[in-house]
């Protein structure tokens, strides 16, 4: 960021890391559960990354960023998937495996009929939909979900 910086970069939007303990890749490998440490990973790198942009825009002048919370986005699909319109968060629509995360999606691999009702596009990303949500929330989301202001708010600084 500093070498962005230096180059004359004075915004940043930043996006954290999802629960990666909960895609599809990891419970075909987990018994259908999530990860609980890669997710505790995928939150202190939040937490992490936070502390550095205050850090940094105290130390830059004219430095300002807005930091996308997407363990928290993610997590609240998975526990209120119908307030979003998504039926299915844990089975990827395209792959193979019980949770469709055991190989990469292909011609060859098992393909939803729905893939607007997922969560999860493939083994590890989101489908078109949960995308198309990410970026409503990151410009026009509260602070809770993306701090310290939404990518709105950042474009008219």
């Amino acid at each position: 960021m500093q070498s962005l910086y230096n180059l004359g970069a004075r915004k940043f939007g930043i996006i954290s890391m999802p629960p990666l303990g909960c895609c599809p890749y990891v419970r075909d490998r987990n018994n259908g559960k999530c990860l609980e440490l890669a997710n505790e990973f995928a939150k202190s790198f939040f937490i992490q990354m936070k502390t550095l942009l205050e850090l940094l825009s105290k130390q830059l002048p004219g430095m300002t960023y807005s930091l996308g919370n997407s363990y928290k986005m993610t997590v609240n699909i998975i526990q209120n998937p119908l307030i979003f319109g998504i039926k299915e968060t844990r089975k990827a629509c395209c792959g193979n495996g019980t949770f469709n995360g055991l190989t990469q999606c292909d011609q060859t691999t098992n393909l939803c009929a729905e893939r607007q009702d997922h969560l999860f596009w493939d083994w590890f990303h989101p489908t078109q939909a949960v995308s198309r949500l990410a970026a409503l929330t990151l410009y026009g989301g509260s602070r809770g979900l993306v701090t310290p202001m939404n990518f709105s708010r950042l474009v008219q600084i």
